[in-house]
């Protein structure tokens, strides 16, 4: 064997060396940077098309939503049209209105025969007025008695408004018509109208028509569910000049009939106004780039924008392209050094047989190749470990997720179960007595149609209970409002004041026992605020039976934590059921009201704040407490 004196010998850089180190880095290097910019490339066209398309179905269910409040008024007051009371009034108040008119002592008798049942109506589905106009368009009577009763919409002051335009409408169409939006001056308000013909054996008798208010329609409107920080609804409509708005924007106060965009700045709105549909990317009226999706509103015909800033909607590419070009600019320098060490591993045994050659070629015929440290089978080795090693770790993570999946499949399918069995027995109940209604008409028994109906509307509001709940539920962990500073003595104080009417009723005592010194926690106080009043309310509910109710309220330090507890003199609580009553729709008294969802809402909002809730009872008769722990170093909600 060559020696080499004992001297381990140094890589030289040269010519050999630098071929390799070219070569490797052409054949890694190089697919390296094809292979990131084809997968930044599908990844950004992927997203771009995922959110385009999250907007389109956002602008799709909110012009469903609008269209079905439109077809619902619609439904509403052909409904109200064909009771034998409002025909009957109809024909008695314009024969006095005509003969007498409406000064006159007859008039007055006879509406005050008619007005109860008609006001009923009106505060019943909650319009703003309600008319009763003859065939001949005189106003014969309105529940609110404003500046246009008594008036002709043929011939008076208002005969160009909404309410004759559509009154019009629905005699010259014979059935039930909407108007459009706009400031109505005898109610001095944004106003919209539906009227319906009233028929008496298929002769005109008059038509009935309503003033309706506007929170339904723009409740609709500004739900930013989806829209994130920046994303709005603009709806208005055509008008000489340009562009109406006829809805609350986010961004300008007091917008709604009051701004006007000019026709050079409202193309895509011009196009919804106009029936068109269509996506993409425009400056709004604030001249900032947006994402938006324009539709038309038919029922009001109006034209509707959804948007988001692109600045926000493409927030998460613009963090791809910056995660991208980070591994990239990583892989690229790993892979150099790692050339390097592969090239220097390839060398060296060739240097130290090369100098071993000259060394035999001199005359030294006793030189020995002796190579110091690891050699290329080791150095495999050690990197097929260290791979071996990453993979195994790889895997245990996977074993976990598919352990994390597992679980919430099981608890989905728990809840999907429940779900379906609590929202079954109401519309079992529904079906029930819809049932012993058809028996009861079928033979003219009506005495118990009026309970009946009763029971049928107390089931449909469980179930809207039940899903509106269900509906909170879901927005904790997806909705969150921005976290602050939390002191529970201002908490609690909102908490109470929620509930205080039906602590009055009870005559339940409350004894708060907050320390002015209590330490913040960092949250959301909207959520934290919910917590406390359904825990209020959960005690009082279940202590009012006793002859003298009370609730403690506290607060303790307890380590990092803040240890919050609400305790009743109540029925108590038996041991099995202490983890249970945190469970969907748990009940322990099916009798009592409620859905069964609050203390699962409740532990939801701790989990999410990083906190637990416990409950304790001595057993049945001796009370409960409901503890839950806040950590005093949290940053914020885990959304």
């Amino acid at each position: 064997m060559v020696r080499t004196d004992g001297d381990q010998m140094m890589i030289k850089f040269n010519s050999l060396s630098a071929k390799i180190l070219l070569a490797f880095l052409v054949a890694t290097a190089l697919p390296l940077l094809v292979s990131s910019y084809i997968s930044f490339s599908t990844s950004q066209k992927g997203l771009e098309y995922e959110i385009a398309q999250r907007l389109i179905s956002v602008a799709d269910h909110k012009v469903n939503i609008i269209e079905a409040v439109a077809d619902s008024n619609k439904t509403e007051i052909e409904a109200i049209s064909k009771t034998s009371n409002v025909q009957d009034a109809m024909i008695a108040l314009s024969k006095v209105y005509r003969a007498e008119g409406p000064q006159s002592d007859p008039y007055q008798q006879e509406e005050k025969k008619h007005r109860p049942f008609l006001r009923r109506f009106q505060e019943g589905f909650d319009y703003y007025n309600l008319f009763l106009t003859s065939p001949d368009l005189d106003i014969v009577f309105s529940v609110n008695h404003e500046s246009d009763f008594g008036t002709s919409l043929k011939f008076g002051p208002y005969r160009n408004t909404s309410l004759a335009n559509v009154t019009r409408a629905s005699i010259a169409n014979f059935e039930a018509s909407l108007s459009i939006i706009e400031l109505y001056q005898p109610s001095q308000n944004i106003a919209a109208f539906a009227a319906v013909p009233l028929l008496k054996s298929g002769k005109l008798i008059g038509v009935l028509a309503v003033q309706f208010k506007r929170k339904a329609l723009y409740d609709a409107i500004t739900d930013r569910t989806g829209l994130g920080l920046t994303g709005e609804t603009v709806v208005g409509q055509i008008i000489r000049g340009g562009f109406l708005v006829t809805a609350p924007l986010l961004h300008v106060k007091n917008a709604a009939f009051t701004k006007t965009f000019a026709k050079n700045d409202t193309g895509k709105f011009l196009n919804a106004s106009r029936g068109e549909t269509g996506h993409g990317i425009f400056k709004d009226y604030r001249g900032i780039p947006v994402l938006g999706v324009w539709r038309n509103l038919p029922s009001y015909q109006w034209g509707m924008v959804v948007k988001i800033d692109v600045e926000e909607a493409f927030a998460n590419i613009h963090k791809l392209e910056l995660l991208n070009w980070g591994i990239l600019i990583a892989s690229i320098s790993l892979v150099i050094i790692l050339s390097l060490l592969l090239t220097q591993t390839i060398l060296r045994p060739i240097e130290t047989l090369n100098v071993a050659a000259k060394s035999l070629q001199a005359g030294d015929f006793q030189s020995r190749v002796s190579i110091h440290g690891k050699d290329e089978i080791a150095q495999l080795g050690l990197a097929f470990n260290s791979m071996s090693l990453e993979i195994e770790d790889n895997n245990r993570v996977q074993a976990r997720q598919v352990d994390e999946l597992s679980k919430v499949n099981i608890e989905l399918e728990r809840f999907t179960y429940t779900v379906s069995h609590d929202l079954k027995s109401p519309l079992i109940t529904i079906g029930g007595f819809i049932g012993m209604i058809e028996k009861d008409l079928k033979k003219d028994k009506f005495d118990r149609v009026n309970s009946d109906l009763a029971r049928i509307r107390s089931a449909a509001e469980k179930m809207r209970q039940l899903l509106d709940d269900l509906l909170e539920l879901s927005r904790i962990g997806r909705i969150a409002n921005p976290s602050q500073n939390l002191h529970q003595g201002q908490i609690i104080g909102d908490a109470l004041e929620r509930v205080h009417g039906r602590i009055m009723s009870g005559k339940v005592r409350v004894d708060v026992k907050i320390p002015d010194d209590l330490p913040v926690v960092f949250g959301d106080k909207p959520r934290i605020t919910e917590v406390w009043q359904n825990l209020v309310e959960n005690a009082v509910k279940f202590s009012i039976q006793q002859p003298d109710p009370v609730i403690e309220i506290g607060a303790r330090v307890d380590e990092d934590w803040l240890e919050c507890y609400v305790k009743d003199n109540g029925m108590g609580i038996d041991d099995k059921y202490l983890k249970k009553i945190f469970g969907l729709f748990e009940r322990l008294d099916a009798g009592e009201e409620g859905t069964g969802i609050g203390l699962a809402l409740v532990k939801q909002i701790i989990e999410v704040h990083g906190g637990r809730i416990w409950a304790e009872s001595q057993g049945l008769g001796q009370g409960t407490t409901l503890t839950f722990r806040l950590p005093l170093k949290n940053t914020g909600p885990d959304f």
